[in-house]
């Protein structure tokens, strides 16, 4: 798909500002990051090159209380805006953006909940991608609510 129909259909008006980022962390051999919105730069990429776009990913992650134990493998939906789904079908996860989780006995602390909006790889790249919408958590000032 060209990254100028991937923006339309997938609603992601810094797409292109977000592959950069990509592409510039991953050539320089740094993580990327997960935080807001990207400052825009006036390095095009041309409109008409290709993504490799995944509509579905399957994840089976480890337990965490039995490091030899394998959970149940799990399907996640990344489905632009259509007929079936006029707001688009996205599933969230809970991640840790660093190898240092505490969890759970540090709750969702240094946790981020995003949802999948994009899974791509740039075709001649071989890293897979994955937009990310971050959700803040914010305590709640009432414990009983």
């Amino acid at each position: 798909m060209a990254i100028s129909e991937a923006l339309e259909s997938f609603e992601l008006p810094d797409l292109h500002n977000a592959i950069l980022g990509c592409l510039d962390h991953c050539s320089n051999g740094e993580p990327h990051a997960v935080e807001g919105r990207r400052p825009v730069t006036s390095r095009p990429i041309h409109p008409t090159e290709k993504l490799e776009i995944w509509t579905k990913i399957r994840v089976q992650l480890w337990t965490w209380c039995k490091p030899e134990s394998v959970e149940l493998a799990q399907t996640l939906v990344i489905a632009p805006p259509s007929q079936c789904y006029p707001s688009g079908c996205y599933n969230c996860v809970i991640i840790s953006p660093t190898v240092n989780s505490d969890w759970p006995s540090g709750g969702l602390n240094r946790h981020l909940v995003i949802q999948l909006r994009l899974v791509f790889r740039v075709p001649g790249v071989n890293n897979f991608f994955a937009y990310m919408q971050h959700f803040n958590l914010a305590p709640t000032t009432d414990p009983t609510s």
